[in-house]
């Protein structure tokens, strides 16, 4: 009897941290439906609702290890569900040598993320996680406090690196996760992790659906639609490096002819951008390269990127709309 109701919390947690909270919600709907009794729904709904919270109190009282499990397990199982881009480097370029159809390419080296672009991203998601918070606020009538908002500002802060060198979903994770934690310890209440669980899967699942829609979107551009895209997420990633982009094309001379910067070259780094699946260097440009050591820098942009990039900013969505009315 004690190993079944060890195994009915377990799948009670899980199914509680896949539905983002609405898992009482969901039974209480189905059983009050299936209640042919005269009582309004409303008050068949009530009745099976509260029966379905006196259940969650006995489990997190009784059996919270099991509760524990089931809840780690419903989050494991969104963040290994397939997503639809690759774990890109969003502020770091791949190795030219990836570059289909492209030879020659190899010893151009990868130009890895450092503290500055770490620290430009991080108060970016913090900034961006923070004004969710006011925009839920404002759309559902609430009203945030300081630590409400300090601790937004340190879930995105916190899932920045995650978001770089892992996958939006796994950044949507942590950041529901440790803003969650972050609101309950400002404001001085017990820390909930049964909510934690929540805002993470909630936060797991809006990134990949924001992550899928960008990339879909990003696919979807003309040639010329790509291009703009690329030299847009260029010049940010200038400004990212600490330097100021140009903002117009200019003539770069060779020891043979010319080549044409993009706008987000700047006086210290000069930029080829490319976006899109297939890409091509001209023999000016790698000549470019090689005649420019250390200061010419090649961006390549593919859709994945413009999703991955959707999905960051699309987890704090799910994060703030996430039920916290339970235990």
């Amino acid at each position: 009897m004690d190993a079944a109701l060890q195994v009915d919390t377990a799948v009670r947690g899980a199914a509680d941290t896949l539905t983002f909270g609405f898992a009482d919600e969901i039974s209480a709907g189905a059983t009050a439906a299936f209640d042919f009794s005269n009582r309004p729904f409303r008050d068949k709904f009530a009745d099976y609702h509260a029966v379905e919270l006196a259940r969650d109190l006995a489990d997190a009282r009784e059996r919270p290890i099991a509760r524990r499990t089931g809840q780690a397990s419903g989050l494991a199982l969104s963040l290994l569900a397939p997503s639809s881009a690759a774990a890109a480097r969003m502020l770091t370029p791949r190795l030219l040598s990836e570059m289909r159809g492209m030879k020659g390419l190899a010893a151009i080296p990868r130009i890895r993320t450092g503290p500055r672009e770490y620290a430009v991203a991080a108060a970016g998601a913090g900034a961006l996680n923070g004004a969710t918070q006011s925009a839920t606020d404002a759309a559902t009538g609430g009203h945030g406090s300081v630590g409400d908002y300090l601790g937004a500002v340190i879930g995105g802060a916190a899932a920045t690196p995650f978001a770089i060198a892992r996958s939006p979903k796994s950044a949507g994770a942590v950041e529901g996760f440790t803003t969650s934690i972050a609101q309950d310890l400002l404001n001085g209440r017990h820390v909930s992790i049964d909510n934690a669980m929540r805002s993470s899967a909630a936060g797991t699942a809006s990134s990949d659906i924001a992550d899928r829609l960008g990339t879909r979107w990003a696919r979807g551009l003309s040639s010329t639609q790509k291009g703009k895209v690329g030299e847009q997420l260029s010049m940010h990633k200038t400004r990212a490096r600490g330097y100021v982009p140009n903002g117009r094309g200019q003539r770069l001379y060779l020891s043979k002819g010319f080549t044409v910067l993009d706008p987000a070259s700047s006086v210290d780094e000069l930029v080829e951008s490319k976006n899109g699946p297939f890409v091509k260097v001209s023999p000016n440009q790698l000549l470019a390269f090689h005649e420019n050591p250390g200061r010419y820098r090649f961006d390549w942009w593919q859709p994945s990127d413009v999703g991955k990039i959707a999905g960051f900013g699309g987890a704090s969505l799910g994060v703030h709309l996430a039920d916290d009315d339970y235990p």
